[in-house]
């Protein structure tokens, strides 16, 4: 990296922490604060890759500029699979909803579900019915790691796709921690399945009440871009589609603030179970 976008890089990261302390601590400064907000020049001045983006096509452009090959960045993969070690705090919520539902699954598919971080870690702690079979759908290099790692330890029902129309049908659609990586309606992006799956948990994904917007995360060695639900806009379609909200909850451990864009701050990321009518 160039000693100016090092440089660049410092000052957005300090500029981010102090407004963000500031819309905490002076919650008066938030108008002021949206509009600078709304001045492109500012909020790219101010920010930089911390601004609220419109599209993701200009998120992703902005996580490219910046170097970043998202999720296959190898040190993406090595953090997602440490995450098997320990659960974090949302995850015993998702284990309560997918527990009360196991002896009525044979097939889950995992959609961007790494190297099969969330099987190993939920393996240790459910009782997986005999013949359960877990399926994950994901990109090149960790469908390549996951296999590895799967046949290394002996996980004979654990398997990897690079495609959602290989994977299914299947009774429970799995999305932990990547729902809004997708721009898709989830129930037209289910139908890939071949069939609407029974159960639908959706786990740490960014929800608010306003249009959605785009942010670029800042993970300290890789970006990605990430989009900020409309969680009215989600359970409207998952409801048009037959799916009745069975539980929710908040993902403390996580959220997306925008420097400039207080509105469309998710403060904490969500939890959702859906059953299908």
């Amino acid at each position: 990296m160039g000693a100016w976008k090092s440089l660049r890089r410092a000052q957005v990261r300090h500029t981010a922490r102090l407004l963000l302390a500031a819309q905490k601590r002076l919650p008066g400064v938030r108008p002021l604060l949206a509009w600078a907000g709304g001045n492109r020049f500012l909020d790219e001045a101010l920010v930089g890759y911390r601004r609220a983006f419109y599209t993701r096509a200009a998120a992703e452009s902005r996580v490219r500029r910046e170097g970043s090959i998202g999720h296959q960045d190898p040190r993406a993969i090595a953090l997602h699979r440490s995450f098997e070690e320990t659960p974090r705090p949302s995850d015993h919520d998702a284990m309560q909803q997918l527990g009360s539902v196991l002896p009525q699954v044979k097939r889950i598919v995992d959609v961007g579900g790494s190297v099969g971080n969330i099987y190993y870690l939920y393996s240790k702690h459910l009782a997986f019915p005999p013949g359960l079979e877990w399926v994950v759908c994901e990109l090149g290099e960790s469908v390549k790691h996951g296999r590895m790692l799967a046949a290394e330890r002996g996980a004979a029902n654990l398997r990897f796709e690079h495609s959602l129309d290989r994977c299914g049908p299947a009774d429970l659609a799995l999305f932990s921690g990547s729902l809004h990586y997708f721009d898709e309606p989830l129930p037209r992006f289910l139908a890939q399945l071949g069939s609407l799956p029974k159960y639908v948990l959706v786990n740490r994904s960014p929800m608010a009440e306003v249009e959605p917007l785009f942010a670029v995360q800042d993970a300290g060695d890789w970006f990605t871009a990430a989009k900020v639900l409309q969680r009215g806009t989600l359970l409207k379609e998952m409801s048009d589609a037959g799916y009745s909200l069975a539980a929710e909850w908040k993902c403390p451990e996580l959220n997306v603030r925008f420097p400039l864009h207080p509105e469309h701050s998710a403060e904490h990321y969500s939890g959702l179970f859906f059953v299908h009518d």
